[in-house]
């Protein structure tokens, strides 16, 4: 109970209003509680970060590893960062905060969203390749550009920068998903998600 509640921590305590952008968010864990998070911060009037993270493993070890994560990006607040050096500080941070090494690990997309401009700057440390659904039947996909962190001391991750247009949505989402939207028994596999994304294109968030 102690963990739920520490996890409910790590997320908005309401959806973010931001001129100009709209959120919608879902969460159900596989057991009471998880590693999975999500955060929005102001960086300025039109600038905004995103972060979203899946920690391996469930339960209490897994929802504690979040709150490691959530701390980190905390303390890069006001370093001007880019999402590549946030995601290079939080696998140095991870490694060098654990006596012993726990083999945990996380994947992490961190965007860097700029509204005037309508870019989005990000690096992906292995979610799922996230989706960017455009008008018509147009779909771009965000592939992992970096390997998870926790793990790997000399892990390198890259920036990426996308033009965004009105009514652009970005679909994010943990390898949870498959089992979600297909079941336990079912091999529901990342293409046929998108399928099924496609298929679902034209409902309202």
């Amino acid at each position: 109970e102690i963990a739920g509640n520490l996890q409910e921590c790590l997320f908005p305590p309401v959806a973010p209003s931001i001129a100009g952008a709209a959120f919608s968010l879902r969460m159900k864990p596989a057991e009471k509680i998880s590693g999975d998070f999500f955060d929005v911060t102001m960086i300025s009037e039109n600038k905004f970060r995103v972060i979203f993270s899946d920690v391996s493993g469930h339960g209490v070890p897994a929802a504690l590893y979040s709150a490691m994560i959530k701390s980190a990006m905390t303390s890069l607040e006001g370093k001007n960062l880019s999402p590549a050096e946030s995601l290079s500080e939080i696998n140095r941070y991870l490694i060098h905060s654990q006596k012993v090494m726990s083999y945990s690990y996380a994947t992490i997309f961190v965007g860097f969203f700029d509204l005037e401009n309508r870019t989005m700057v990000y690096s992906n440390a292995g979610i799922p390749a996230p989706v960017i659904l455009r008008g018509g039947s147009e779909r771009f996909v965000l592939e992992a550009n970096g390997p998870f962190v926790g793990i790997f001391e000399d892990a390198s991750y890259a920036d990426e920068k996308i033009l965004l247009e009105r009514q652009d949505r970005l679909l994010l989402f943990t390898d949870g998903v498959f089992e979600a939207v297909g079941g336990k028994d079912i091999d529901f596999g990342y293409n046929r998600l998108l399928e099924f994304i496609d298929a679902c294109r034209s409902d309202t968030l």
